[in-house]
């Protein structure tokens, strides 16, 4: 049998950094959305993200291809960036305009607990 492990003050700091995080961006989008549209807050999450990332991966190397990458494969990568972060952000921003951004917290939170269940049976 292991021991349960120590609960200390650190714990309870990532949980509420975490916590304050995710949150936060429900309330910052509702309150963005009523100074833009939802097409350009998304595009703004995206570069600013973009503009936080692009100085890590230069410390860490700046290469993500051994050889410059083929054309299927900017196409695949260009997929996977719009499906996976840009048109989300922008239905996210779009949804939030027609509910407050505590039930949108909450309901994006409600989400993992579905997939858990699905997860095991699919």
């Amino acid at each position: 049998m292991t021991d349960n492990p120590e609960i200390t003050w650190v714990s309870w700091l990532m949980v509420a950094t975490l916590g304050v995080t995710w949150g936060g961006t429900f309330l910052v989008t509702e309150l963005a959305l009523e100074g833009i549209t939802p097409f350009w807050l998304a595009a703004f999450r995206v570069c600013f993200a973009a503009l936080l990332m692009v100085p890590l991966w230069q410390v860490r190397g700046g290469a993500l291809f051994a050889s410059p990458p083929s054309r299927s494969t900017r196409a695949a990568l260009m997929a996977i960036g719009g499906f996976s972060t840009a048109i989300p952000f922008m239905l996210l921003a779009w949804g939030q305009q027609h509910v407050t951004g505590g039930f949108a917290g909450v309901s994006m939170a409600s989400v993992a607990l579905i997939v858990l269940p699905l997860a095991h049976f699919l």
